[in-house]
């Protein structure tokens, strides 16, 4: 959906050739760490997040190892994430003649992440974006004027009423996090299709197949999150590699991006997936920790 799959593949190689372009300088590794990221922006812009975890790494990596060309391949990532954005419009224009002028403003989607929502969920998707645009007569500028007026409203409102604050984070957090299908079974259910499916998807789509697969994607989530208590406990025992803290991070900035970025837990899945290593490393270090506690028990027994 919207290129999430696809760049979710060019960012997660493109943070695997950063790690080891880190550990072993190969120029080769900064070339497709570099052209990789520029793959996920152009697919899916939310991928920036990835591009400020792997930039963030890089700027550290600098300051322990000293090197320029750290500081290069920072400069190609962000030439190349700003100059596609451009060319696609200028080939864009080109083909259709037309004048591809600003369009609906990014901080309207902002200002739909502070907005209750009595329909779905608080933050989520109400087409104010679209509302504000055509109420303004298609100008971005008194669209922008309006949606920031209406942000500062919220914040302000917010500010004042922390308990309806709390409440709404809390609302939005839980429906974006806790939904163990991330939408992808609704997806399958509402979009229209010419597709002939067979008796088995049918199934799948439909109750009670539907709830089934609900059912045991949710003991996958427990799962995935019961790795990951047992991993943050067992951080202050073992420090974090720098593929470890490169996730963790990541993961970070896409948790405190969408408490104010308009709402859906389909957004948030390519980040959920981040936490499978953190996770299977918790259990690791979980069976390590009982196997020492283990031993330590039959030593004093033996005492």
């Amino acid at each position: 959906v919207y290129g999430m799959v696809p760049g979710l593949f060019w960012a997660v190689l493109s943070m695997r050739d950063t790690i080891a372009f880190c550990r072993e300088q190969h120029i080769k590794q900064a070339v497709i760490a570099a052209v990789s990221i520029m793959f996920a922006v152009m697919l899916k812009s939310n991928y920036l997040i990835f591009f400020i975890g792997i930039s963030v790494y890089l700027f550290l990596e600098l300051l322990k190892q000293k090197k320029v060309r750290y500081v290069c391949l920072i400069v190609c990532m962000v030439i190349l994430c700003m100059g596609q954005s451009a060319l696609a419009k200028k080939f864009l224009e080109a083909k259709t003649g037309g004048n591809m002028n600003a369009g609906v403003s990014n901080l309207s989607y902002i200002a739909m992440g502070l907005q209750q929502n009595e329909k779905l969920c608080d933050g989520w998707y109400n087409e104010y974006n679209l509302l504000s645009y055509l109420g303004n007569d298609c100008d971005p500028k008194k669209q922008e004027e309006e949606v920031m007026a209406n942000i500062k409203e919220n914040l302000a409102f917010y500010e004042e009423n922390k308990d309806i604050a709390m409440a709404f984070l809390a609302n939005k957090v839980a429906s974006e996090w806790n939904n163990p299908t991330f939408q992808a079974l609704w997806v399958a259910q509402v979009c229209e299709s010419d597709i002939n499916q067979g008796n088995l998807v049918n199934r799948m789509l439909r109750f009670p197949g539907s709830n089934w697969i609900a059912v045991y994607l949710n003991f996958v989530q427990f799962f995935i999150l019961l790795g990951m208590l047992v991993y943050i406990i067992s951080l202050p025992k073992k420090k974090a590699t720098t593929g470890e803290a490169l996730l963790s991070v990541i993961f970070i900035g896409e948790f405190v991006f969408h408490l104010f970025w308009e709402a859906k837990c389909q957004y948030t899945l390519p980040y959920f997936t981040l936490l499978l290593p953190l996770s299977m490393l918790g259990f690791s270090r979980g069976m390590e920790m009982f196997a020492q506690v283990v031993t330590e028990v039959r030593e004093k027994k033996k005492a």
